[in-house]
């Protein structure tokens, strides 16, 4: 059974139960969900914006445009005990390279089954399909947006 992650975007009630992750990229709206997340052992990701995890209690960040390697292990060397992960769009040489510096999870976008399919019969790396519909997948987790 694949596991959906929730990528939020307000501070509507979310069921967390069951729910191995929740990202957002803005902290304001994140930090409704913190305590819920935790006392659900829902991990809890800020997307993109690096800033925001100095004095927060979250447990990693997510990346949904592609950074330069040299500043993901920039990242990955300051934050080593964060759940860190990258989008990698539909490239397979990008998902290899970024789980070769360190990466926790990869995230293809829904355009190809067939590398979905590829990344779970050759990489142990965790895979994440961001899709917009709940749908049949090989891929260890989804991602779904909450207002869609």
């Amino acid at each position: 059974m694949v596991e959906t992650i929730y990528y939020i975007n307000d501070e509507k009630p979310l069921d967390t139960k069951n729910v191995p992750a929740v990202i957002c990229s803005n902290y304001n709206i994140l930090k409704h969900h913190i305590e819920k997340c935790h006392n659900t052992d829902t991990a809890v990701l800020i997307a993109d914006d690096i800033s925001q995890v100095k004095d927060y209690d979250i447990d990693g960040i997510y990346f949904s445009e592609k950074i330069s390697l040299k500043k993901f292990k920039e990242i990955r060397n300051k934050y080593p005990n964060f759940s860190i992960g990258v989008n990698c769009a539909s490239s397979k040489h990008d998902g290899l390279n970024y789980g070769d510096a360190g990466a926790d999870f990869i995230v293809f976008d829904d355009r190809d089954n067939e590398l979905i399919d590829w990344w779970v019969e050759m990489i142990e790396l965790p895979v994440v399909l961001n899709c917009a519909v709940n749908k049949q997948t090989n891929a260890d987790f989804i991602m779904l947006a909450t207002d869609d």
